[in-house]
């Protein structure tokens, strides 16, 4: 889903990169509409300073893909051609995909119409909790409260101390991220029962001690995740949890990174997400009972990083622990220095014993074995390098750019098994059969 702040360079990115490898049709851009803002509580429409007849518009919120989802008649097509589950998903979490098939177990498990991913969340956190909340008739719904409605809703709820942390440290209330995983048949019958619609809200705020004004035109919004709020008592609704370094959202600048630098609060920034994703390939390899070395410090405008090996295993290589402990079979005989850079693609290469200091790239196409046996590689590798004041805009949200120095790159074209050992040299190796 874009708006029109997205939509035309969506597109482009899209087209620019051939549709990422997927076929036409497979993506679907569905553009939401701005609804017009407010300026205090009797709804006076807010219009633009440079004509007053031209009304303000804001997004109307990303609960806006349900009724997307509704009138394009998308929700009911998955349902009529049989599909199961439908997986949303945001806050650019580089490792959303990771919990995936796990939550969609989940789900099947219990027969969750709707199952939200949630992380352990500290207290008082600006982070929407998970909570099943009980009318005084007995019935009861479990749905996301925002941040700033749990406390008042604890304390007048007979929490005399609000939210806080428990034994483990963390909240009894988890923290929601915004990934759902949702059962399509009874949600396409939710979205043609109800229109596709979600609750609205304002939240305001007010520009003087009477609160009948706001500081700064506001929209009715909703979110996605209180879809829940729509359905019937007897509908299943659970979540599941996931360890915290899960969620690696990128949403600040490197400037606003900067300003929590000191404060143990997550930066949330491009540079920040794009090292955890490293440092997930670097837990794959662990998990395997592979040498990789700890995180050096990495300096970034303003701020420090913990810069792992730069680890990079593709889908096509493994989307499990179990995958990656069968395809690194050699534990501590697969050693990865501080500063290397490993990339694996291809769907049946095995890494047996491998020294790595510098850079590795290893691509295979479907049908071709690859093995890594006693090998040994040993070169420049890719560098983090700062960058200027004038860095185009790419690598200025980043915070720093990568300069391959000296790489050996490892292709395997054509189908077949092939084993490489000894030293693998730097510039490109195409494996030949024999």
């Amino acid at each position: 889903m874009t708006s029109d702040d997205t939509h035309e360079r969506t597109l482009k990115l899209i087209a620019d990169n051939n549709c990422f490898g997927m076929v036409p049709g497979q993506i679907v851009v569905m553009k939401q509409e701005k609804v017009p803002a407010l300026v205090d509580n009797d709804a006076h429409f807010a219009t633009e300073e440079s004509d007053p007849y031209a009304l303000t518009t804001k997004p109307h919120g990303h609960g806006d893909v349900h009724s997307l989802l509704h009138s394009t008649g998308l929700a009911r097509k998955w349902a009529d051609e049989g599909r199961k589950y439908l997986v949303f998903f945001q806050d650019t979490n580089a490792l959303a995909f990771l919990v995936t098939t796990a939550t969609i177990g989940v789900s099947a498990t219990h027969s969750f119409e709707v199952n939200s991913v949630t992380v352990p969340r500290k207290a008082k956190d600006a982070m929407g909790a998970i909570a099943r909340l009980v009318r005084e008739d007995g019935t009861s719904m479990t749905c996301n409260v925002e941040y700033n409605q749990l406390e008042p809703l604890l304390l007048a709820s007979g929490f005399p101390e609000g939210d806080v942390n428990d034994a483990s440290g963390f909240s009894m209330f988890p923290g929601n991220i915004n990934q759902l995983v949702f059962s399509i048949p009874e949600y396409a019958d939710v979205l043609a029962a109800k229109g596709g619609s979600v609750p609205e809200f304002v939240n305001p705020k007010y520009a003087d001690d009477a609160k009948t004004k706001f500081k700064k035109p506001t929209r009715l919004e909703c979110m996605m995740q209180d879809h829940p709020k729509m359905l019937g008592p007897a509908a299943k609704v659970g979540f599941t949890t996931f360890a915290e370094w899960t969620f690696v959202p990128v949403k600040n600048s490197v400037a606003e990174a900067a300003s929590k630098a000191g404060t143990g609060v997550p930066m949330r920034c491009a540079s920040e997400g794009e090292l955890a994703y490293y440092g997930l390939g670097c837990r794959y390899l662990r998990a395997a009972g592979a040498d990789v070395a700890p995180p050096a410090d990495l300096q970034v405008t303003g701020f420090s990083l913990p810069n792992p090996p730069h680890v990079v295993l593709h889908p096509s290589f493994t989307t499990t622990w179990a995958g990656a402990v069968s395809k690194i079979s050699g534990g501590q005989k697969v050693s990865v220095s501080q500063g290397s850079t490993l990339v694996v693609e291809g769907d049946d290469i095995h890494l047996r014993s491998l020294r790595l200091e510098g850079s590795l790239i290893i691509q295979a196409v479907p049908g071709a074995t690859v093995i890594i046996e006693d090998a040994i590689v040993s070169n420049a590798g890719h560098k983090v390098m700062s960058l200027a004041d004038d860095a185009e805009e790419a690598l200025a949200i980043r915070g720093f750019d990568i300069v391959n120095e000296a790489a050996a790159i490892v292709k395997a074209t054509q189908p077949g098994t092939y084993t490489l050992s000894g030293v693998i040299p730097s510039g490109e190796t195409v494996l030949q059969k024999m």
